[in-house]
């Protein structure tokens, strides 16, 4: 039952590897070369910054900081595709390499938060 908690820290962990690498490469969704100010800003709201704050809440609360990477996950998604504008083949290569691993992570901290409430005995009444 740990280990969906500890995959969902390594997901996140290397998806944060990842995006620090392609930014400081300047290359993929969370360049900064070439988009406005507010696509860039849901980026990196949604991407790193989101990672950041879910990874380090999740070490004690699991459900919110999975409800936050879900939130974040679809506000870097929404980033990504006002970013690609018409064109779908930079949308799809965002939303395959950062979108998808993001709400596997949340995905997995809900996951193991239900099994742990499921698993805990109910409290007494009275």
């Amino acid at each position: 039952m740990d280990q969906q908690r500890m995959a969902g820290f390594a997901v996140g962990g290397l998806l944060l590897v990842a995006e620090g690498a392609l930014w400081a490469l300047g290359v993929g969704p969370v360049a900064g070369t070439g988009t406005s100010s507010m696509h860039y800003a849901m980026i990196v709201a949604g991407g790193p910054a989101c990672l950041v704050v879910g990874l380090l809440a999740a070490s004690k609360w699991e459900r919110p900081a999975g409800a936050l990477l879900w939130l974040g996950a679809s506000v870097l998604a929404l980033g990504i595709a006002l970013r690609s504008g018409p064109r779908v083949g930079p949308y799809f290569l965002g939303l395959l390499g950062l979108v998808v691993p993001q709400a596997l992570a949340a995905s997995l901290f809900l996951l193991h938060a239900r099994e742990t409430a499921r698993s805990k005995p109910a409290r007494p009444r009275g």
